[in-house]
This record gives C-alpha cells, structure tokens and sequence, in this order.
C-alpha cells in the first residue's frame, strides 16, 4: 500500500510543475474541447439530416466554415492589390477550415512544451510564451463570433421550434 502513496506523490508533484500544467490546461482548451466543438457540430448536423430537417443541418454545416468564409473574403478584400499578398493570406486562411485549428495548435503544443520555466523566467522564454498563447488565441478568435454564436442561437432556434 505503501508503493501506491509514493507512485500518487511523484504524479502530484509532477502535475504540480507549472510546465506541465500550461501544457495539459493549453491542451485540454485549445486542442481538446476546439476538436470536441467541431466533432459535435458534425454529429449534430448528421442527426438532423437524419431526421429530416435538411435545412438546419445546411446551416449547421455552413456555420462551421463561416470563419473560413470569412477570412477568405477579407483576405481578398485586404490585399487584392498587392502582387502575392492573396498567396501569403491564403495560408493563414486556410487555417480556420474545421479541424485545422486543432492540427495547427497542436504544433504550438509542441512549441509549448520546448519553453523552459525557470525561477525568474528569462525574456526570451517569456516572449516565445505569449506568442504561443497569441497564435493560438487568434486561431480561435473567428470561431468563436462566427461558428459557436450563431449555432448557439440557431440551436436554441430549433429547440424553440421542435419543444
């Protein structure tokens, strides 16, 4: 019984490292519940195709790619006259189709998981730190105003609607 305490005392004092739980609190918000989203969202629009309501399940679907839409339209608006500026926007475009948000944070989990704590922080982990934690917030800016907000409000809809 004893082995037991002395395992459960290394696994607190491991999850205890501020490493470590940046690298499981960014994993479980930022990669986790951005898949978990998307995965219901499709499920979602499966059921209601099923059971016969083509419409919301259309506009279940085109909610989700709305951020992409989106930034693909500003994109052009943007730099349509600059000569590559299309080409350089495309890339970070493509990063708001479904799923690819948590492909692309999953990198910066990675990135994460390379900067060193250290008592003080030296400057330059801390500037890697909050560029991490910007690219991931930016990645998830567009989704959350233009996928979760009008899903919300077209999920109440239907509940209103259905009883």
């Amino acid at each position: 019984m004893l082995w037991i305490l002395k395992i459960l005392k290394r696994v607190w004092n491991f999850m205890m490292r501020k490493k470590t739980r940046a690298v499981i609190m960014f994993l479980v918000t930022d990669i986790l519940l951005n898949f978990m989203d998307i995965i219901t969202d499709i499920m979602t629009a499966v059921e209601l195709m099923k059971s016969g309501d083509y419409m919301w399940s259309i506009q279940t679907i085109l909610w989700m790619f709305a951020p992409f839409l989106v930034e693909l339209l500003l994109i052009a608006l943007i730099n349509a006259k600059e000569k590559d500026g299309v080409k350089k926007g495309l890339k970070e475009t493509l990063i708001n189709l479904p799923l690819m948000v948590p492909i692309v944070n999953s990198g910066l989990l990675r990135d994460l998981a390379k900067v060193e704590y250290s008592e003080p922080m030296e400057k330059s982990d801390q500037a890697e730190l909050e560029r991490i934690r910007m690219k991931a917030g930016k990645h998830s800016l567009m989704q959350g105003y233009l996928e979760s907000g009008p899903q919300l409000l077209l999920q109440i809809h239907i509940i209103l609607c259905t009883g």
